[in-house]
């Protein structure tokens, strides 16, 4: 890999949005058909310039890869400093994430059909992310069952792999396409799935 050249720090913002033009060309071009040299004119910048902000073409995909799970670990993180039912959670994180895919596809796209492209290590590097999310939707489950809200016959993990599944299963059908009547058919999945882990309740006497 090309090292990363010395002088005046990256911006953050600037490289957010390589990130976006990098990812839209992973997800209509392919990996292959994307060169650092085509990023760099699309961004407006020189050749040699892009590489303060990365070192390789595939540094590229495992950052776009890595965004949107680092974004949703961030969502968690703060729907779980805030006191909030099971039931309002769920629906705010799905809905967060949704409204994320619609605005940042690209990202989601490359994510699923590009990241085969990527080395073991940096494979490595996505499942630790991956397991960051899980770890945090097992403690928002761990929570709810100490709250009575998790069937008796879940556990927290049980209910957190239901949760990735659905969202994996929402994603798929919108970067798939056709997405007619997305947001209806998101929302009833969402409503399913709260459904069958919402505890019973018990019968008036």
């Amino acid at each position: 890999m090309s090292p990363r050249p010395r002088g005046r720090p990256a911006s953050p913002t600037r490289r957010r949005e390589m990130l976006d033009i990098a990812a839209a060309m992973f997800a209509r071009e392919g990996y292959h058909g994307t060169s650092m040299r085509a990023l760099a004119e699309r961004a407006g910048v020189n050749p040699a310039s892009l590489y303060h902000y990365f070192r390789s073409k595939e540094d590229v995909l495992l950052d776009v890869c890595l965004a949107g799970i680092r974004d949703s670990a961030t969502r968690l993180e703060a729907m779980l400093a805030t006191p909030a039912s099971m039931d309002t959670r769920i629906r705010r994180f799905v809905g967060e994430n949704i409204a994320d895919l619609q605005d940042h596809a690209e990202y989601r796209h490359a994510y699923y059909e590009q990241r085969e492209h990527l080395s073991t290590e940096q494979r490595d590097t996505i499942d630790q992310e991956t397991r960051r999310v899980r770890r945090l939707l097992d403690r928002l489950f761990e929570e709810a069952r100490g709250g009575g809200e998790l069937h008796a016959t879940l556990d927290a993990r049980q209910a957190s792999l239901a949760t990735a599944s659905i969202m994996q299963a929402i994603t798929r059908y919108y970067i798939n396409g056709p997405i007619r009547d997305f947001r209806h058919i998101a929302t009833g999945m969402t409503e399913t799935l709260i459904r069958g882990l919402r505890a019973e309740q018990s019968s008036p006497a």
